[in-house]
């Protein structure tokens, strides 16, 4: 069963990290003006997106009883039906000067307004592979961003998508089969 919840991780992760919203694009727009240096921009974006979450979970004493998998669930749910309707007000995009303190300041404001606290909290109490996951999206965001790089026609092809229904689709039956099956 352990092997089984390596599947849904790689989802999640290769859904988080082809999406363009969450560095990718930034990363782009990096390269554009200061080159190399946008290889960091996924690492960074990734640490700074997801903090929030790791340390609630490693400040937290949390457990993986039948209740707080349903609360988280529900949240999950909710933050979901909430993705869907306004979506696309839930973003940020300030100053983009590209500078590490912007992309920083980027990275951590859309990540409260998307909560992404909850996919890192939903991961540690039904799966526990936050690092896996974590490391996994910033491998998947290095790749993309290599292809995108060389490419313009891969990361136009990324933005036409809606991943924000992409997201609530995966994670809401990657949860639901978990729930069904443990």
């Amino acid at each position: 069963m352990e092997t089984l919840l390596l599947i849904p991780i790689v989802i999640l992760s290769v859904l988080e990290g082809i999406d363009p919203h969450k560095g990718l694009l930034f990363s782009y727009y990096f390269y554009s003006f200061k080159g190399n240096i946008a290889y960091l921009v996924p690492i960074l974006t990734s640490i700074v997106y997801y903090l929030l979450g790791i340390l609630l979970v490693y400040v937290l004493p949390l457990d993986s009883s039948f209740l707080l998998k349903i609360i988280i669930f529900y949240l999950l749910l909710l933050h979901s039906i909430a993705k869907v309707l306004i979506g696309k007000i839930l973003h940020y995009s300030g100053n983009m000067k590209p500078t590490l303190s912007n992309l920083i300041t980027y990275s951590f404001v859309n990540s409260l307004l998307q909560m992404s606290l909850l996919l890192v909290l939903a991961i540690a109490v039904f799966m526990n592979y936050i690092i896996l996951f974590l490391v996994l999206s910033i491998i998947i965001k290095e790749i993309v961003f290599e292809f995108a790089k060389n490419s313009q026609k891969i990361l136009l092809s990324l933005t036409k998508y809606n991943f924000d229904y992409i997201y609530v689709i995966g994670v809401l039956l990657i949860f639901s089969l978990l729930i069904i099956f443990r």
